[in-house]
């Protein structure tokens, strides 16, 4: 199976193509080296991926039509993991459009690009930032 993983440099994304990379499935990692963490991590997360002849890897932005299309029409890709998102809760709040564009999109573009090369499987990974105001924790032993 060609598996395509957004976010391939990220410490989740990267441990995801190093599974499914041990499961024999060829993996297309994308990611934009987005400097929220620090981009020395992301090039070491993919330092061992990269010696591997099953991964292949590129440097782009998901909201980058173009070169994401590229990628769809050279490659025979089954299912897309999407894990690319612009991170943090404090800095969206400040920068909303900037967030919006990336996180929306972005993903809107890949939608476009699965739909236009008839790739009909998607795992979507949200945010671990996603909060609500709750009356009742939904997991009362985990809170200290």
């Amino acid at each position: 199976m060609n598996i395509l993983v957004t976010g391939a440099a990220g410490f989740i994304g990267s441990h995801v193509c190093e599974h499914f990379i041990s499961q024999e499935h060829n993996v297309i990692g994308i990611d934009n080296f987005d400097d929220f963490y620090p981009i020395n991590f992301k090039k070491l997360n993919l330092q061992e991926l990269y010696k591997n002849q099953k991964f292949q890897f590129h440097k782009i932005d998901i909201r980058n039509n173009k070169s994401l299309n590229r990628i769809f029409t050279s490659n025979p890709i089954d299912v897309v993991i999407h894990l690319a998102a612009k991170a943090g809760v404090r800095p969206s709040i400040r920068n909303v459009a900037e967030y919006y564009d990336v996180n929306v999109n972005g993903t809107i573009s890949l939608l476009e690009c699965m739909r236009n090369n008839s790739v009909n499987k998607l795992l979507f990974g949200s945010s671990s930032s996603i909060y609500a105001i709750i009356k009742k924790f939904l997991f009362p032993n985990l809170i200290m």
